[in-house]
């Protein structure tokens, strides 16, 4: 097949949709498929083409949340220059991705569309993201939803959240299909100190809930355990206002801010450390979640939308939120004396991207052939 994968975000910088758009598209190539990802700016640092449909000049700087002047035209242009037999449109966020289902499928393009939203109702940083989503589901969303010919998502949180926004007979056009993880096999042979260390990934945005950890942290020192520390792997907006908190507590000599690392480095951190925390508002998956369980290191996860759905495995602890940190801090100290156990990696939510991409293969096929869930 050709395969167009379009993603309104640079696919090469770090992100949850970056990851997911740069694995399924270097999974589809190396089973045989011909793969485009179509994003604002050409790139060359993967293995894969990368075609950018944003033009120099005054006007294409014009724009509002991801959408500039004569994006549709370009994207529509390279569409029709690279003939795909599928197109794979990715992100909810901006107000590029649904207006682009709409408009292919108004001028009739005939290629199927599986669009991919990344659907988070709770996730919003910004005045619009946090007060406005509503109304954008309303007028923008829905229509997207309808017009695609299949939508993939990532977690039953998300599959509700796609449902809520939709009609009832969109309702069988929705697939589940969860995020991966980087790792074939678990890392058990890792060298971990006897104090305790803890690991937070991501962006720093007040919803990932770093500052609930930091807040732990404080905690497991007062009970004795100087020598607890916490890896901070990311960096975004809150991280000024992270880095106050831990200074007023008189804990930031213990945190170590990375900032972002390589993959590699990211996981030979995670499987270095006791446990992986994510006391998150929000999420419509968790990646870091499935690759730290994939590695063997156990992870504290808020008890709230797709972050629950990890309930199952073992190794994985839940935490009401907001959470009340005397338990937080029991669950962190408890982690270094629980494992993850053998049989959580290739199943459920937990898959390696191998099995992920096979199903987006086979539903792209069945998109491909005219067929549908009741077929």
């Amino acid at each position: 097949m050709k395969i167009a994968i379009i993603n309104y975000l640079d696919s090469t910088k770090p992100g949850g949709i970056a990851k997911v758009v740069v694995e399924i598209a270097k999974g589809l190539k190396s089973n045989g498929h011909q793969v485009m990802i179509i994003q604002p700016q050409s790139a060359k640092n993967i293995d894969v083409e990368i075609r950018g449909f944003r033009r120099k000049g005054i006007f294409s700087w014009f724009g509002i949340h991801h959408l500039h002047i004569g994006d549709l035209k370009e994207i529509r242009q390279i569409i029709d220059d690279f003939k795909p037999d599928v197109i794979n449109i990715h992100g909810s966020r901006g107000l590029l991705p649904p207006l682009l289902v709409r408009s292919l499928k108004k001028r009739d393009f005939g290629t199927p569309i599986l669009y991919t939203p990344h659907h988070d109702s709770n996730s919003g940083v910004t005045f619009s993201g946090k007060y406005l989503f509503w109304l954008y589901k309303i007028i923008i969303l829905s229509k997207a939803y309808e017009n695609a010919d299949k939508i993939s998502v990532c977690s039953i949180f998300e599959e509700d959240q796609v449902i809520h926004t939709s009609r009832k007979e969109n309702r069988s056009k929705i697939i589940v299909i969860p995020n991966g993880a980087d790792i074939q096999n678990k890392r058990e042979s890792r060298n971990k100190s006897d104090d305790l260390r803890i690991i937070c990934a991501g962006y720093l945005f007040e919803l990932k809930g770093v500052q609930h950890v930091i807040r732990a942290l404080k905690i497991i020192h007062e009970r004795g355990k100087k020598r607890a520390s916490l890896i901070v792997c990311g960096d975004g907006p809150y991280g000024r206002k992270l880095r106050k908190i831990a200074k007023n507590l008189k804990i930031d000599e213990n945190i170590e801010w990375k900032g972002f690392v390589s993959r590699n480095e990211l996981l030979e951190e995670i499987s270095r450390s006791h446990v992986l925390a994510l006391i998150s508002r929000s999420e419509n998956f968790g990646i870091v979640v499935a690759e730290s369980l994939a590695l063997g290191t156990p992870v504290v996860v808020a008890n709230t939308t797709a972050l629950s759905e990890f309930s199952w495995a073992n190794g994985c602890e839940l935490i009401d939120y907001p959470p009340d940190y005397e338990a937080l801090a029991d669950l962190l100290v408890d982690s270094q004396y629980r494992t993850v156990g053998n049989d959580v990696f290739g199943k459920g939510n937990v898959l390696p991207w191998f099995d992920v991409v096979k199903m987006y293969e086979k539903e792209m096929y069945d998109l491909l052939h005219g067929k549908t869930r009741e077929n």
